[in-house]
């Protein structure tokens, strides 16, 4: 049976409405990323079990030197290590295996230097594990420090030895003379 042409208007503007809704939730969701995720200090991207870049804070995109869309659609092992495939450690790989976080400590000049990169497992709304959230954060203070402590730990053994060793020769001095 024909429809009249008012129901098939009406269908189209209640499918028209229901876009709009949709393109709405698509807009809010984009702006609630951008004002809880860009201003981290740390870097945070989605990856999707196939390596590739869903998305990506400010901080990251300016570690990078990269726009938003220079990176999106693209395999993170290439755009954040130089690769062409993933590395030994990585973090994803091993996550994606499991389903259990993951964390490492690396050097990657591509990222500022040392970093901990954690990977986090990311469901989607069924319960299914589509990729991971990975965080990382920049720990060259934190190495400086920890450098800068064995630094001062190692001139205090030596300054405890030279101690040591002056009490020593204090000792068979005062024998000698004795």
């Amino acid at each position: 049976r024909t429809r009249s042409l008012a129901e098939k208007n009406k269908l189209l503007l209640e499918e028209m409405h229901q876009r709009k809704v949709q393109e709405e939730k698509v807009l809010q969701a984009k702006n609630e990323w951008e004002r809880t995720v860009d201003p981290m200090p740390d870097m945070i991207a989605i990856i999707n079990r196939d390596h590739r870049i869903v998305r990506v804070n400010e901080t990251l995109l300016n570690c990078l030197g990269s726009s938003y869309e220079e990176l999106q659609g693209q395999k993170c092992y290439v755009c954040m290590h130089g690769c062409d495939r993933p590395e030994e450690y990585c973090v994803h790989k091993q996550m994606m295996q499991d389903g259990v976080e993951k964390r490492i400590e690396v050097y990657e000049e591509k990222l500022g230097g040392y970093c901990e990169i954690i990977a986090s497992p990311y469901h989607d709304k069924n319960g299914e594990l589509v990729g991971s959230v990975h965080i990382i954060r920049d720990i060259n203070a934190r190495r400086r420090s920890e450098k800068e402590r064995e630094k001062l730990l190692s001139q205090l053994l030596h300054a405890q030895k030279l101690e040591s060793v002056g009490q020593l020769a204090s000792g068979i001095a005062h024998e000698i003379n004795t």
